[in-house]
């Protein structure tokens, strides 16, 4: 079986081959999860803070930012050093920063 016949993991979690809360259980039991690691590892007033929602706008306006001559650029400059085959990995890896599965959490303590 080819990359291309191998069926995403999203396309998995949508069609419900995969349970979502296999892959990331989300939310709270994260954050908690992660906050009693950090507390058996010596950091005390351990809080967690979920800024998942800020990833789509910074994509967006980096994307913005860069506009289409800065786009072209990065373009050029990646399939001139390493080729077609990493501009199109380098595209579809892009993917990651839309998915709703990834996340962003921001973590402060003080060490004990």
């Amino acid at each position: 079986m080819t990359d291309s016949e191998k069926p995403s993991q999203e396309n998995l979690v949508e069609s419900g081959v995969i349970d979502v809360e296999s892959l990331h259980p989300g939310g709270m039991v994260v954050t908690e999860e992660l906050a009693d690691l950090l507390r058996q590892a010596g950091l005390v007033d351990c809080e967690n803070i979920d800024r998942s929602e800020l990833i789509p706008v910074w994509t967006r306006l980096s994307t913005k930012d860069l506009g289409r001559k800065g786009k072209w650029n990065i373009a050029k400059t990646v399939n001139r050093r390493w080729g077609l085959n990493s501009l199109m990995t380098g595209w579809t890896s892009r993917r990651i920063f839309f998915s709703k599965y990834t996340g962003y959490e921001v973590t402060v303590g003080l060490t004990g």
